[in-house]
C-alpha cells in the first residue's frame, strides 16, 4: 500500500528463506511504485534471518536512489540485534509504538 509518498507494509512470522520469493515480489513492488519512503510494521516478526536483512537491504537501496529512506516500526529486539551484529543499524530509522493504518 502506498500512502503520502511512502509504502507500508506489515510483515509477520518468520522472515526466512522459505519466504524469499514474497520478500522479492515486495520488493518489486516498492520499485514499481515512485514512493520514496518504505515503512515496514515489524510488530508481528517472530523470526528473521539473512534473508530479511537482505530484504530491509534491497528496500533501503531503493528508497536512497529517490532521496528517500526506510523506517522500520515496532522492531523486535531480535531484530534490532541482527541488525547491530550486521553493522547496519545505522541505515535505518525506527519507530515504536506506531501502527500502520488498516
Amino acid at each position: 500500500m502506498s500512502i503520502n509518498g511512502s509504502f507500508l507494509l506489515q510483515l509477520h512470522g518468520e522472515i526466512d528463506l522459505a519466504r524469499s520469493g514474497e520478500l522479492a515480489a515486495l520488493v518489486n513492488d516498492f520499485a514499481a511504485t515512485d514512493a520514496r519512503r518504505a515503512v515496514i510494521d515489524l510488530s508481528e516478526v517472530t523470526f528473521c534471518d539473512s534473508q530479511g536483512v537482505s530484504f530491509f537491504v534491497r528496500m533501503q537501496a531503493i528508497a536512497r536512489y529517490r532521496d528517500g529512506d526506510v523506517t522500520l516500526i515496532n522492531t523486535p529486539c531480535a531484530v534490532q540485534n541482527l541488525l547491530r551484529i550486521t553493522k547496519l543499524t545505522e541505515r535505518f530509522r525506527y519507530e515504536d509504538h506506531m501502527f500502520l493504518p488498516s
